[in-house]
């Protein structure tokens, strides 16, 4: 049986994910990061009508940062994908598949060793997104990302350290962001 591109044609009582060809996967896999993403959105900005930009802020602190939602990402995509190793290599493979994180950029990945890497990211559609916002942009960049990625890093190993080499702003052609991953 071939694979199916879409699901244009017939519906298929006994229809499985593996039916569908590796583009149509691709395809669904961003729609999931999309889906992800875009809640989030839309509970920012609700919050930020209904009480402001800083409370709205605030509860994005709260939910991301304190009260586990950086650690749920990481910990469901490991089980997804029986990721278990203890490196800097395993935490690289993660972020690779994070459907939150995953479609949305477009990045080097170079590992050094098991235990040191650099990630460079040359795209970032959550950048371009707040573009015109800079407080925004600020918070997502300089705040989320960098608490974020240690946050999720130290679920690795609590020695492994987020390094921001370059953050925002880019302009040009210039990479978005480049962050160091190392375990000491």
């Amino acid at each position: 049986m071939s694979q199916l591109k879409d699901y244009s044609g017939k519906f298929k009582p006994d229809l499985k994910l593996q039916d569908f060809s590796e583009e149509a996967l691709r395809r669904l896999w961003k729609c999931g990061g999309d889906l992800y993403s875009g809640m989030s959105t839309l509970y920012f900005n609700l919050i930020k009508e209904k009480f402001g930009e800083e409370k709205a802020v605030e509860f994005s602190r709260e939910i991301w940062l304190k009260r586990g939602a950086c650690e749920q990402e990481v910990r469901l995509c490991r089980e997804a994908l029986n990721i278990w190793g203890n490196d800097v290599e395993s935490f690289f493979k993660q972020c690779q598949i994070d459907p939150a994180f995953g479609p949305f950029i477009e990045a080097e990945w170079e590992l050094k060793n098991k235990n040191d890497g650099i990630l460079t990211v040359k795209r970032c559609m959550v950048y371009e997104k707040w573009r015109e916002n800079v407080p925004m942009q600020k918070y997502i960049c300089e705040e989320v990302e960098v608490v974020g990625f240690s946050l999720s890093a130290h679920q690795y190993d609590p020695k492994m350290k987020a390094i921001p080499l370059k953050l925002p702003p880019a302009k040009g052609n210039e990479i978005v962001c480049q962050w160091e991953f190392k375990i000491e």
